[in-house]
């Protein structure tokens, strides 16, 4: 978050979040292109050939201009506050001390001559290898010996 434009970025993201999607807006009537209704149109909104409105009885569109009045003043209050916070940590108001460590263990069993190398960075303070070296092949078959008069007819 010390650069800048990517501090720019993250907040925007974590606005959008705080600000909620709220994209169909209240509307609770859904209806896809091909029904009739959906041809009649109405107010509403449109997306992907599908169409979100108020559903045809009275009072349906007051109740959902109440219910998004309540959500506009609570993104508003979200908004607000991540501002506020973002201020605080600016201004150095908080301190915060990060802090962590964590091993890496690496274990590799690999034929012998393999090259292993591993490094750890940032929590990761140290690093172990554990290298198993697989049996070599053998380079000739065992003598063949004569069972036979060890095995009964």
């Amino acid at each position: 978050m010390n650069n800048p434009a990517n501090a720019a970025r993250m907040n925007h993201f974590i606005d959008m979040a705080l600000g909620g999607s709220n994209w169909e807006k209240g509307y609770t009537h859904q209806r896809s292109a091909g029904d009739p209704n959906y041809i009649k149109g109405g107010v509403g909104v449109n997306i992907n050939r599908e169409r979100f409105n108020d559903w045809g009885f009275p009072g349906a569109a007051a109740v959902r201009m109440n219910q998004q009045a309540h959500v506009a003043r609570e993104c508003r209050d979200q908004l607000t506050k991540a501002a506020a916070d973002r201020q605080a940590v600016g201004s150095g108001e908080t301190k915060h001390t990060v802090s962590g460590a964590a091993d890496l263990n690496v274990k590799i069993s690999a034929p012998a001559g393999t090259s292993v190398n591993a490094s750890s960075s940032g929590l990761f303070q140290k690093t172990n290898i554990e290298r198993n070296v697989q049996m070599t092949p053998a380079t000739s078959r065992p003598a063949q010996t004569n069972l036979s008069g060890y095995l009964k007819s």
